[in-house]
């Protein structure tokens, strides 16, 4: 998952595309070694070839949502081996402007022990959607579309 896969459909509900880098067969708490992924998504047990499962995908989620309510992504570097080092070690610099919840989401996807990471874990989704920062979220609405979203760009061609 990466911020240029994300899209809106012409009624402004969000889709995600592009599954190229998708790794099939990955159910449930097993896990996989292939090293993939766009760098700034990357998550540290990749990085550190350490075998890795679905909460590399919520690191990934992380990453997207800093970038939504902050503007940029939590991790830089002039180099990839420099990004990959501050995803490894650096840490997060959360705007003041950004709400205690939103801080507390974001530090809980961007946990680095994939086993505590927001996400992980048999009840993992749950958790997510009993988060403070979704409380005024209604999931049932969401996936039914029931939700008028805030924006609806303006379909120029079908093509």
């Amino acid at each position: 998952m990466k911020l240029d896969n994300v899209l809106l459909d012409s009624d402004g509900h969000v889709k995600i595309a592009d599954f190229g880098m998708c790794k099939d067969g990955i159910i449930g708490e097993e896990l996989t070694t292939t090293f993939c992924g766009t760098p700034d998504y990357i998550a540290p047990e990749i990085i550190s070839y350490k075998p890795y499962g679905k909460a590399v995908d919520w690191w990934a989620f992380g990453v997207l949502l800093y970038e939504f309510l902050a503007g940029q992504p939590p991790f830089d570097g002039d180099d990839e081996e420099e990004l990959f080092r501050n995803i490894a070690t650096g840490e997060v610099s959360y705007p003041r402007s950004l709400s205690r919840e939103a801080c507390l989401i974001c530090k809980a996807f961007l946990t680095r022990d994939p086993i505590q990471r927001l996400g992980s874990g048999p009840n993992g989704e749950q958790n997510i959607c009993e988060h403070p920062f979704f409380r005024h979220i209604d999931w049932r609405k969401i996936e039914n579309r029931e939700i008028q979203p805030p924006f609806k760009p303006k379909v120029v061609s079908y093509l």
